[in-house]
Order: C-alpha cells, then structure tokens, then sequence
C-alpha cells in the first residue's frame, strides 16, 4: 500500500508526510515507517480510515477521490487499477500482511542500468523489488519516477523515459524507502571526427572523464586560463569574484603549484 501513497503525493512533506500531519492525519515522510502508517491509517481516528464493513465508503478512498471535501484535492481516480487494490486491501480486512509474504524489500534494481539510445527517443523502464527470500517482483507501475532535466528529457507515472533532444539526463526512481536512478543518453555530435586515444592522460580522472566523453562524442574543453582558473575557484570557495589585486597577484606568480 505505501508505494500508492507514495505515488498519489500523500506522504510528501507539504502533505500527510510532514512533521505534524495534515488534518489530523499523519503518514511518514516518503513512507519509511509502513508500521507507523498501518496505525495512523487503520487504527487511529476511531478507525474512520478504512470502513470494513462498507470499504467503498472508507474515508480514505472518499477523500483520495475528491467524494468527500479534501484539502489536496482528488489524488486517486475511481476504476483504476491502484484503486482496485486498495480497496479490494479494505475488503479483505486492511491485514498487516495480505497472502503470502516473502520478506522485506532488501534492494531494488533497474533495468536497463544504462540506456545508450542513437537517437532521443524513448525508452521503458523496468523496476524490480528484490525481497529478502531472493524473491523478486516487478514494481514499475508502483514505482515513482521524475528527471533531473525536463528541459531535454520526461518520463511518465509508467516508467517511460524520453530524450527530447541529443543530451544526457538521469532518471530518478523511488520505491518504497529505495531511491535509484539511471541515465538516458545519445551521442551529442554524430560523425564527430576526434582521436580519444591521443588524449594526455595524467590520472585516472582523466581516463574515466575521457571514457566518458568517448561515448557521447564530446570532445574536451581545453585548459582554462590562470584567470578564468582563479574566477571559477573563487566562486566555488567564497561565492565571490576575486579582486584585481588578488588577480594580478594570482597571474604574477610563477609557482607551478
């Protein structure tokens, strides 16, 4: 039930998830107590949470479908499958525990790890919850997914990642108290006509850095400039542009170091 929550928004910090709740009503932050929401959903507030014996008329489904007034407006469409499992929880009894259990969710995974597209397009993802019996369980369509860069790249409730344009962009992906990503990228400039291997490589940052621009057909910036150097390392450290006499102190030394 959690990774739902997690989907419609519940347990965010500007909802139920925050420090006091909302209304009353109290969910942790992301769904990393499912003990603690199992109470505050199912026991607390005189049980009006879940109605066993009208489970269609459980405040919970009510207010998550906009059928009773709700400060968060509807999250939840009647019909669909995540309703359907929800409720069908309700008519069960709300268990702790429904069927059979095989251990907590130890780790999850996507598949594929790298996406290498010739081309912004998109791609489906696949996430898979590993349980602690080494059972595993495909959880796509309960995971949450966003991207670092909406700019150049989206990705559906489904899991369908989309490059846009020619550009590189992670996908993040929550499940349950589980947060992974992976990267969707296409070659930046096809046909580039660049020697990788001639490159001077003076540490293993270099090599990894160099690997990578291989791939996606970038080639290096050249060194910066001992002023450009000092501008972007002042920034960096102080948050502020040095001043002339620190720059012309900064060029006047012929120290290596």
């Amino acid at each position: 039930m959690v990774p739902i929550l997690t989907r419609l928004g519940c347990n965010t910090g500007s909802c139920h998830g925050r420090a006091d709740g909302q209304h009353g009503f109290h969910l942790s932050l992301s769904g990393y107590d499912p003990d603690g929401d199992y109470q505050s959903l199912v026991r607390e507030g005189g049980q009006r949470g879940v109605a066993l014996l009208n489970p269609e008329q459980s405040l919970f489904l009510t207010k998550a479908t906009g059928r009773t007034p709700h400060g968060g407006g509807p999250r939840l469409t009647a019909g669909t499958s995540e309703y359907h499992l929800l409720l069908d929880w309700i008519k069960a009894g709300a268990p702790r525990q429904q069927g059979k259990s095989h251990g907590a969710v130890v780790s999850s995974s996507i598949e594929p790890e790298t996406i290498r597209l010739a081309e912004p397009g998109p791609q489906q993802l696949r996430v898979v919850a590993h349980h602690a019996d080494g059972h595993k369980r495909d959880v796509t369509r309960r995971a949450l997914y966003k991207v670092n860069d909406d700019a150049s790249s989206s990705v559906s409730p489904q899991g369908r990642g989309e490059l846009l344009r020619r550009a590189e962009a992670d996908v993040i992906v929550r499940y349950q108290s589980h947060v992974l990503s992976t990267r969707l990228a296409t070659v930046i400039n096809p046909g580039l006509d660049f020697d990788f291997s001639r490159l001077p490589r003076r540490n293993v940052i270099d090599e990894e850095l160099f690997k990578r621009l291989s791939t996606l057909e970038v080639p290096p910036s050249p060194p910066a400039s001992d002023a450009a150097f000092l501008r972007r390392i002042s920034l960096d450290l102080t948050g502020e542009q040095p001043t002339p006499e620190q720059i012309r102190q900064f060029l006047a030394d012929t120290d290596s170091d």
